[in-house]
């Protein structure tokens, strides 16, 4: 019986051994998983800082362009209206010149017409 028990005893130790080594190995997986959680963790955090600032970039510069495009406006406006102007400028400086030039012919031609008159 003694020798049975002894048995049983050296069979226990060996189960008990290798129930403590797994009980290590999985230990082990588990401080791993810890620590994979962990970096997961920090992973999410810096990538929802990113998108954060990206967030941040596009409204900033969606704010820029929106800024850009109304002062773009506003300076074609003042340059149409310089070019109206211009035109209206330009087109009384010609309409001026065509009555100058005008008389002077006119007056020309009613000289001419009272010396023919004496010709004759």
């Amino acid at each position: 019986m003694e020798q049975q028990n002894v048995e049983v005893l050296c069979q226990l130790s060996k189960e008990i051994e290798l129930a403590v080594l797994g009980m290590q190995i999985m230990q082990s997986q588990m401080a791993k998983l810890l620590q994979e959680k962990e970096n997961v963790k920090e992973f999410h955090l810096e990538s929802q800082k990113r998108i954060n600032d990206l967030s941040s970039d596009v409204l900033r510069l969606n704010s820029q362009m929106i800024e850009t495009e109304r002062s773009y406006e506003a300076k074609l406006k003042e340059m149409n209206t310089k070019i109206q102007e211009q035109d209206a400028s330009f087109i009384s400086w010609n309409e001026e010149k065509e009555v100058m030039t005008e008389r002077p012919l006119c007056s020309l031609h009613k000289s001419i017409l009272f010396l023919k008159s004496f010709v004759v």
